[in-house]
């Protein structure tokens, strides 16, 4: 009889990792599950499911054999998963001694500002990431627009927005657009005759609500800005529930990666994405609303904030933002609380 989880029918030790969220997460669940596998003699295996965050699989980006399923994972899997929540503190994986481990997250399983161990892991990532082959027609588009489009020094801009928009999710950076063109002048100062290659998701389908998200008219601030000098890629949809959108994003991120200047986003997984094993100049912007930057400030002359970082940081990534950790994480623990304490008074399961 076949076994129908043949991972696990083996006694070598697995690891197996589960994202169905965007490109930029999966890429980097991908990169730092394979290091921890390589280091630690790990079978390893990745379930990318198409979902509305990213309705391409793998085999429709890359041609590498490296065990990645284009499924959602089984029952059994699901059962065995612990998932790490953003922002979450992980162990040392290096460490652990389960035989199988079943991880879903959406970011990294390695933090490097937490484990020493980790900074040689994320070398590790950024060679695994130049192993990456892209399928043909993707390594022919980016080719093509390159030599058609690109000056002899470019300046690549990758402004997030879509679902970034929503107050809840990034409000420290969804006014960054300033503070993106001050760091492109710069840039310009360095090299005035630079063009700049522009990449996008302003005004993009929301992966959750199909609707479009507000646009803030990134496109036309840089080419009213800099006309003569913007270059975009062709692109027939913003929406990463088309197949040919994710692809063209792959398309996008090579030929970030291939500019002289790189000015992104803060903490966007796509951004990350253009700056790993890369050692040419790069900003990160972010940029706050109205109304987070006025929390925040209230938060600090108060000491909330110092406080509440305090607090977030022995449970989360030492990267956290103010907002996550006041916003989202602390709620979260406040309304648990009363169920800790009955636990630990009782003796009975949290």
């Amino acid at each position: 009889m076949t076994d129908p989880d043949p991972v696990h029918s083996h006694s070598e030790r697995t690891l197996t990792v589960h994202c169905p969220w965007g490109l930029g997460n999966r890429v980097r669940l991908l990169l730092s599950g394979l290091a921890i596998a390589r280091a630690t003699g790990r079978r390893f295996r990745m379930f990318w499911p198409r979902t509305n965050d990213c309705a391409a699989g793998f085999a429709d980006l890359f041609q590498n054999d490296w065990g990645v399923l284009g499924e959602p994972p089984d029952e059994q899997t699901q059962a065995l998963t612990k998932t790490f929540a953003p922002w979450q503190r992980t162990p040392d994986l290096l460490d652990s001694q389960e035989r199988h481990l079943v991880l879903r997250s959406n970011s990294w399983l390695i933090q490097p500002q937490v484990h020493s161990r980790h900074v040689q892991l994320m070398r590790d990532c950024a060679a695994i990431f130049h192993e990456l082959v892209p399928i043909e027609p993707i390594q022919g588009a980016q080719s093509q627009f390159r030599q058609g489009n690109f000056r002899p020094s470019m300046i690549g801009v990758h402004v997030r927005r879509g679902d970034y928009v929503n107050p809840r999710v990034r409000p420290d950076t969804v006014f960054s657009l300033q503070r993106t063109l001050s760091a492109v002048d710069q840039y310009l100062e360095h090299s005035p005759q630079a063009g700049i290659f522009l990449c996008t998701d302003d005004g993009a389908v929301h992966p959750k609500t199909g609707k479009l998200t507000e646009t803030h008219g990134i496109v036309a601030s840089f080419q009213e800005r800099y006309p003569e000098r913007v270059v975009l890629a062709p692109s027939t949809s913003l929406d990463r529930g088309q197949t040919s959108a994710v692809q063209q994003a792959l398309v996008e991120l090579l030929l970030l990666r291939q500019t002289d200047y790189f000015v992104g986003t803060q903490q966007s997984s796509f951004s990350a994405m253009v700056m790993i094993g890369r050692d040419r100049p790069a900003t990160l912007c972010s940029g706050p609303t109205p109304a987070s930057e006025r929390q925040e400030r209230i938060a600090r002359l108060t000491g909330a904030y110092h406080v509440a970082m305090m607090i977030g940081r022995r449970k989360l990534d030492p990267d956290a933002p103010f907002h996550y950790v006041w916003n989202l994480w602390l709620p979260g623990q406040i309304k648990v609380l009363p169920r800790r304490l009955f636990s630990r008074m009782t003796g009975q399961p949290f």
